[in-house]
């Protein structure tokens, strides 16, 4: 039972290994260049989501590539 147990661990543990995740960084700005504070960067159809730094810079890890994210910021469309 012992050795059955740890077998299936080893296949859990690849299967989960294989689904790594991808981080996808950038900086979010608007249409004269000035860097988006606190703007909202969704990734569609997940629950991952992250807000942009004082200079309009984000990290998001993805489920995979590629993926397309959403963006939203108070004031603009």
């Amino acid at each position: 039972m012992k050795r059955i147990t740890l077998t299936l661990s080893m296949i859990l543990g690849v299967l989960f290994w294989g689904h790594a995740q991808t981080t996808i960084t950038g900086q979010v700005k608007d249409a004269d260049g000035v860097a988006l504070t606190g703007a909202t960067v969704l990734e569609n159809n997940t629950g991952r989501g992250t807000i942009t730094d004082l200079d309009g810079n984000f990290s998001l890890d993805v489920a995979g590539l590629p993926t397309t994210l959403t963006v939203s910021y108070t004031g603009f469309q």
